[in-house]
């Protein structure tokens, strides 16, 4: 009788439990745990004695309430975690309450490993664009250059302590308990944040650098103006870093390098200018260096393409001088080039042009003056055209002296030390 009595009681409590169960807010895992055990101590007093017919219709149908929970069940992190006991504490076969509660799958979970695999590659992007940024932001800033060593050692162990998979998970739950979110939508919130990730990183990468890239370009034009040769050259390499093909820097390198009496650097980097652009002003600056090498075929090729581009309005959007001044630094190296292949009278017709464009400038009247020169002394005149003609010539060697003062370039320095000789005999 006593083992009657305490059957029916565990069979009372069981169905409380059972029906406690389906109340709102519980089905915990302590909850449950108590359930299977009251489920293992009925069986166990089954076995000592036969079961009365009504008290097994009763525990059948409490059974059944039981799988229904079971089988209704949604909270997959105490399934598994049951599941995980089960493989421990190994049950009979035959006791189906511990075996029966199942992992349910949500319907927008079926994709889960999908959107798993897209979020990972998502995120292994933005950590690898990740790591190519900071390198070149401690490059440009010096005041990151101290905290290199910290940065390089704190990322390099985030990476290896975490998977970026793992970092995700730990986001994406934070966000969800934040918010609320049913876990069901984990994979998806991991999708989001990764998407949203690349793209704040890509718009680091593709809008912020370039536009930093370009403030460094300006800065260093700046500093040319000024004369602070060595600080523009800074900031050239800086935008450097960041852009390698931003417009206009390397024709500014290739000039500043021309300003230092880097000539090589100079005109490599007005060759690398071509390669991007068509600029005639481009061509015109490496037209000049190939004039000072000696090499006038080259030099030829290039102030011709020169020419040609600055006859066209929409080739000249991009560059830094004005249609006129780029006008007249064509025409006066054209001349140069010419009066160097000894081609005189197309030398004058090229300096002619450019002192009708810009009468103020020397270097124009210092070359016409070398072509007079050179003309006299193959042309013979009568005796008052050689005065006519040498005082042309030493008006010509006044301007030069007078307009090229102070000018940057040694080819008009030198220039304005044979017009002080000229203009001394």
């Amino acid at each position: 009788m006593k083992k009657i009595y305490a059957l029916s009681e565990k069979l009372n409590l069981y169905e409380e439990k059972v029906e406690f169960l389906f109340k709102p807010d519980q089905g915990r895992i302590e909850q449950i745990l108590e359930v299977l055990s009251l489920r293992d101590e009925i069986e166990v007093l089954l076995l000592d004695d036969p079961i009365e017919l009504d008290t097994f219709r009763r525990l059948k149908q409490i059974d059944e309430q039981f799988k229904g929970f079971e089988n209704e069940f949604s909270n997959n992190e105490v399934a598994n975690e049951i599941k995980e006991l089960c493989q421990v504490k190994k049950p009979p076969e035959h006791y189906w309450w511990w075996w029966n509660l199942r992992v349910q799958v949500h319907p927008s979970d079926r994709l889960d490993p999908l959107w798993n695999i897209l979020a990972l590659t998502c995120s292994g992007f933005s950590f690898a664009m990740i790591a190519r940024i900071i390198p070149l932001l401690i490059q440009v800033n010096p005041l990151l250059g101290s905290l290199q060593t910290g940065l390089t050692f704190l990322i390099g162990k985030s990476l290896l302590d975490k998977h970026p998979g793992d970092i995700l998970n730990g986001l994406s739950q934070r966000i969800a308990r934040f918010f609320g979110s049913d876990k069901s939508f984990h994979a998806e919130l991991k999708l989001i944040l990764s998407i949203m990730t690349v793209l704040a990183v890509s718009g680091i990468d593709r809008a912020i650098l370039p536009a930093q890239a370009n403030q460094f370009i300006q800065e260093g034009l700046n500093h040319s103006k000024n004369g602070d040769l060595l600080l523009a050259l800074r900031k050239y390499k800086q935008a450097q870093i960041l852009n390698p093909d931003a417009p206009n820097l390397q024709v500014s390198l290739g000039y500043l390098y021309e300003r230092l009496g880097n000539l090589a650097q100079a005109r490599a980097f007005y060759e690398q200018a071509i390669e991007q652009e068509d600029c005639p002003e481009t061509y015109n600056n490496l037209g000049r260096l190939l004039v000072l090498a000696g090499d006038y075929p080259g030099a030829n090729n290039v102030l011709n393409q020169a020419q040609k581009l600055a006859e066209k309005p929409e080739m000249l959007k991009n560059c830094k001088r004005s249609a006129g001044s780029l006008e007249y630094e064509v025409s006066k190296n054209l001349g140069w080039l010419r009066l160097e292949n000894k081609d005189l009278l197309k030398a004058k017709k090229h300096l002619e042009q450019a002192i009708a464009i810009n009468p103020e400038e020397g270097s124009a009247y210092c070359l016409m003056a070398q072509v007079l020169e050179q003309q006299a002394q193959t042309q013979p005149h009568e005796k008052a055209d050689n005065v006519a003609a040498n005082q042309t010539i030493l008006n010509h060697w006044q301007k030069c002296e007078t307009y090229t003062a102070g000018k940057i370039w040694p080819e008009e320095a030198e220039w304005n030390g044979i017009a002080a000789q000229r203009l001394r005999i």
